[in-house]
């Protein structure tokens, strides 16, 4: 159901969203694993100093992720059904 929930959920979304959405989702959980009391945070320890490098490369990444603006893969217009036709060669 989840995996599902998910699924639907990126289908109603822009691609950018999307990609900056699945590499934050750690983040989110170890924010929620806190609030929880799961999972402790020590920023003076190894561990806990680890855990925050960890959770600021996956933001970083996300960051990245969605504001990449990289080559075009496919040339053309999309019609209303979201179909790429593609461009006249001229």
């Amino acid at each position: 159901l989840n995996q599902l929930a998910f699924l639907k959920g990126l289908a109603l979304t822009s691609p950018v969203v999307a990609g900056a959405l699945q590499p934050s989702i750690p983040v989110f959980t170890f924010i929620l694993a806190v609030a929880l009391g799961d999972e402790t945070l020590r920023p003076r320890r190894r561990d806990g100093a680890l855990k925050l490098l960890g959770v600021a490369l996956c933001v970083i990444g996300a960051l990245l992720t969605s504001a990449y603006q990289g080559d075009m893969v496919l040339r053309g217009s999309e019609d209303a059904l979201g179909t790429v036709k593609e461009a006249a060669a001229g």
